[in-house]
């Protein structure tokens, strides 16, 4: 069962923050799937990067995504998303800011060549060339 928090900056929630969870959700919904194992690969703090990331890759190919700011998620943000989304959840450690959640990665995927194998694409430019190779024009669109 994930543990109960309340985010923080929920109460006096911002547009602009309402902007990066709902930005996060998109992410989610494209690209993730609830599993009944944890992701160990990142936490929290990792997603959200790749998240900033793809926004990046997005708003780089002209896919319009409607970001405030396409180049800033907070981990606030991805976690509230995944609450909000009803992922369940752990946190890192004791006392960490960070969660690991169990969710598998069903998007596309670039070739790390040292390790032989496809994984999630983390870099802008990981994303830009798996977004651009897919043309996925609808990556910023669809919601589920």
């Amino acid at each position: 069962m994930s543990e109960l928090r309340k985010i923080e900056f929920i109460p006096d929630e911002t547009e602009e923050k309402r902007n990066e969870i709902e930005l996060c959700k998109r992410f989610i919904n494209l690209y993730c799937t609830p599993s009944s194992t944890y992701y160990k690969k990142a936490t929290s703090y990792g997603l959200k990067h790749v998240v900033e990331n793809w926004l990046i890759a997005c708003h780089n190919l002209g896919i319009d995504i409607k970001a405030y700011n396409p180049r800033y998620i907070s981990n606030e943000a991805f976690i509230a998303a995944m609450d909000e989304l009803f992922y369940e959840s752990k946190r890192e450690c004791k006392g960490s800011p960070n969660y690991y959640f169990k969710f598998r990665y069903v998007g596309p995927k670039t070739c790390k060549s040292y390790l032989n194998r496809y994984v999630m694409p983390y870099s802008e430019e990981q994303w830009k060339s798996v977004l651009d190779v897919i043309g996925d024009e609808n990556a910023g669109i669809r919601d589920n």
